[in-house]
């Protein structure tokens, strides 16, 4: 595996899987274009390093776009390329990262704040069903001071 993007383009680059266009290229078809070409001809990817427009910008693209360069992705051989995406896999679930973690916490707060706010609010809608609620509608009508029994 490796450490982050830019030693896996190195790594790419070492195995002539990364071409760098140096050329002014348009966000408008020409980049979209380029890594159509690339995918339909198994690779390289392409690192655009000067978008019309858009000075400083760089694009990479078609990182992924093969089985030879997600197997260099993942360190594997091809043949080994599914067994290790699997194993990736049960290594994520086993152990979330922090953010998906903390996603699920405030989640699950949230699903149990609204089923608390829930239960409250349905709680105020049985009200009218109690003796005390016709009590006292019924002190109202004969202008007199209710006689609450808590039912």
């Amino acid at each position: 595996m490796f450490e982050d993007l830019r030693s896996f383009l190195t790594h790419l680059e070492s195995q002539r899987q990364l071409l760098r266009v140096k050329d002014d290229v348009s966000v408008k078809f020409e980049i979209a274009a380029g890594m159509r070409k690339t995918s339909d001809i198994e690779g390289p990817a392409l690192l655009f390093e000067n978008v019309k427009g858009y000075p400083g910008w760089r694009v990479l693209g078609g990182l992924f776009a093969t089985r030879k360069l997600v197997a260099l992705g993942l360190g594997v051989p091809q043949e080994q390329m599914l067994a290790e995406a699997e194993r990736l896999a049960q290594d994520i679930m086993s152990n979330p990262p922090l953010s998906v973690r903390a996603n699920v916490r405030v989640s699950r707060w949230f699903a149990r704040r609204m089923e608390e706010e829930a239960l409250y609010y349905q709680g105020g809608l049985k009200l009218h069903l109690t003796e005390d609620f016709r009590e006292s509608a019924q002190a109202f009508m004969e202008k007199r001071p209710p006689e609450f029994k808590g039912r």
